[in-house]
């Protein structure tokens, strides 16, 4: 799903191997489009030592507070990091906001509200 900002649409695609995850921008005033490198690193205070498998995450790009936003969430943890982007193209402008978590009740992201409240919908629990 792509989000909409400044007269840009913006969404995300990952390299073929899947090891590398990319911000793709394309300008509707000059028809042109652009990719913004997003770092692998920028969930590095993970718990990625002690046995997370990474390759099962889960990624949502938003628009929070003017600005592309972009949430991480491990399959295996029930931590989410929310970082926004400075500037599109340029790489090294992600600036981590919040690492919320640990959250056992919660699973997934629901969704970003219109005041830039992020949801999070609460686990069902089988009984």
């Amino acid at each position: 799903m792509f989000k909409y900002m400044d007269g840009v649409c913006h969404w995300w695609d990952e390299s073929e191997t899947r090891d590398k995850a990319y911000l793709v921008s394309f300008d509707l005033s000059n028809e042109v489009f652009f990719k913004t490198s997003i770092p692998s690193n920028m969930d590095d205070d993970t718990d990625i030592d002690i046995g997370i498998d990474t390759r099962i995450v889960f990624r949502y790009l938003l628009v929070l507070n003017g600005s592309i936003g972009w949430i991480t969430n491990y399959h295996e943890t029930a931590t989410f990091h929310i970082s926004i982007l400075g500037e599109v193209r340029v790489k090294d402008l992600w600036t981590k906001l919040f690492v919320v978590g640990l959250l056992s009740c919660v699973d997934h992201l629901m969704g970003v509200g219109k005041n830039n409240d992020i949801f999070f919908p609460e686990k069902m629990m089988m009984n």
